[in-house]
């Protein structure tokens, strides 16, 4: 019920907010979550995870994803 009334008043920002183009919104929200990371546990080696999880091809993201750093013919 709470969420409901903080909804409804912020509907229009929340419209507003999805007219932003995506190369501004991204680096905005990935900012203000290694924010976040950071601040729960004070620790620079929990920003390794969300940021260097996919960039290795063996972890399980990756595999997820389909993210590979061979082309797919030399495997």
């Amino acid at each position: 019920m709470l969420l409901l009334v903080l909804n409804i008043p912020l509907v229009g920002f929340f419209v507003r907010l999805l007219s932003v183009p995506p190369m501004y919104l991204l680096p905005i929200v990935t900012m203000v979550a290694f924010v976040g990371i950071y601040s729960i546990s004070n620790s620079a080696f929990d920003l390794y995870f969300p940021g260097g999880q996919p960039a290795k091809p063996e972890a399980p993201i990756a595999r997820l994803l389909d993210l590979r750093t061979q082309p797919s013919g030399s495997r």
